[in-house]
């Protein structure tokens, strides 16, 4: 094709190139919705991966919510309870406050706990609250997320939330949140 050599030839050129940089803008903006998309994808994950974890480990902590955050499912009058069917294989459920006071008074207590505490109710998964998932429109489980937000010398902040949490979908939705200079649990 060569170099236009007339006027006419380098406007049609010129507009070409136009049309050319448009439709590449346009594959730009699609790639750049795509790539967010599974950026949103990657972090929604991540973060329902995250909350899986420490539904497994948060009830070995001696005060949830103070130095990491805290996740539990909730029984049907709202209560924190473990899972009987995440308890690890030997791990022994303490209902005597006796027993779990000469337990957690030993020399254990700057450790995660080996033991299920009497504060929690241990209960079968059939048996925790359920909300309904918006996106799956489905009975899913509702975990409560317990966190000291700030701790300051003039003042804590806690943070109590309650969510529906969806296998199915992948998906953690907000159902109420609060915010508390005091402990809430």
């Amino acid at each position: 094709m060569g170099f236009p050599t007339g006027a006419q030839g380098l406007s049609e050129l010129a507009m070409v190139c136009t049309a050319e940089t448009k439709a590449a803008k346009q594959v730009i903006a699609q790639v750049r919705a795509c790539l967010t998309e599974q950026e949103n994808k990657v972090a929604r994950l991540e973060n329902f991966g995250q909350v899986l974890t420490a539904l497994g480990k948060s009830w070995k902590e001696h005060d949830p919510g103070k130095r990491d955050n805290a996740y539990f499912f909730l029984d049907q009058e709202g209560k924190w309870a473990v899972v009987k069917e995440l308890i690890p294989d030997g791990t022994k459920v303490i209902e005597d406050w006796r027993e779990w006071r000469e337990y957690d008074t030993s020399e254990r207590w700057w450790r995660p706990l080996e033991l299920v505490s009497p504060r929690y109710r241990a209960i079968p998964l059939s048996e925790v609250l359920r909300g309904s998932c918006p996106v799956g429109h489905s009975g899913q489980p509702v975990v409560e997320h317990y966190v000291q937000a700030f701790d300051g010398p003039e003042g804590d902040s806690w943070l109590k939330e309650r969510m529906v949490v969806c296998a199915d979908c992948r998906n953690i939705s907000l159902s109420e949140a609060q915010i508390s200079s005091e402990r809430m649990r």
